[in-house]
């Protein structure tokens, strides 16, 4: 599948359901088969589905010029926590922090469209997050690569538009 162009933007059959089960169970295979988040999933739908209280949420900021999102946590199996993000009450991003996968997973996906800098507390990792926007995934990967510190699951997109709405805004301000 490419990784560029409008095309690669269609939706393919998959449930909200499916999609949540297939984030759960960290199965990329079908992660990618489902061609991303569905569009307009209501936060309450996803926090339902995993036993979440979408009226517990954070502030924090996505995209490049940052823009504000909310984030709320669920437990899910297999994850340190997962933060659901949405605006305006519909999901934009799924984040499982600390999954059990094996970083060789990203392997089997084909080279990413983007390999971006991100922050695990203060240290900053070169390359670590892994982008495959046209797919609607993307892993962040610790220092030496051995592991997967967070998946990534989110509506198909380019890898301009990642940029622009999804990348998780690391500056970190002094107060």
């Amino acid at each position: 599948m490419s990784e560029q162009g409008p095309a690669n933007l269609e939706h393919r059959a998959g449930s909200t359901a499916d999609v949540l089960r297939a984030f759960a169970d960290r199965d990329l295979a079908a992660l990618v088969a489902s061609g991303g988040l569905p569009a307009g999933v209501p936060v309450g739908e996803v926090a339902s589905a995993w036993g979440a209280d979408p009226g517990v949420f954070l502030r924090h900021f996505l995209g490049d010029p940052p823009r504000e999102t909310f984030w709320s946590p669920a437990v899910v199996e297999g994850f340190r926590r997962v933060k659901m993000w949405f605006r305006d009450g519909v999901v934009v991003k799924l984040e499982g922090e600390w999954p059990t996968l094996d970083p060789a997973v990203a392997d089997t996906l084909g080279e990413p469209s983007l390999e971006l800098d991100h922050r695990i507390d203060v240290a900053t990792v070169p390359g670590g997050e892994l982008v495959w926007p046209g797919r609607g995934l993307a892993l962040k990967l610790n220092r030496s690569r051995s592991l997967v510190v967070a998946l990534s699951f989110f509506a198909a997109t380019t890898p301009d538009e990642y940029r622009r709405t999804l990348r998780n805004f690391d500056d970190y301000r002094e107060s």
